[in-house]
């Protein structure tokens, strides 16, 4: 078994230096920008109701 262990362990490392990283879209298809959330959070915890109010609701009704 020790004389297979080393051979295990390079077939291994080979095959993950051959498989392609999935590719990350999350940041290409968000349909609100996270500036607009800070500004939302901001407008909340200042209190200004007609603001946060102004802020959020677009954000709250976007789609997710």
């Amino acid at each position: 078994m020790k004389p297979l262990f080393p051979l295990i362990v390079i077939l291994t490392l080979a095959g993950c230096a051959n498989s392609q990283p999935a590719p990350q879209s999350h940041s290409d298809n968000e349909a609100v920008s996270s500036l607009d959330y800070q500004e939302c959070i901001q407008a909340a915890i200042s209190g200004n109701g007609q603001a946060s109010s102004a802020k959020c609701d677009p954000i709250l009704k976007a789609p997710r």
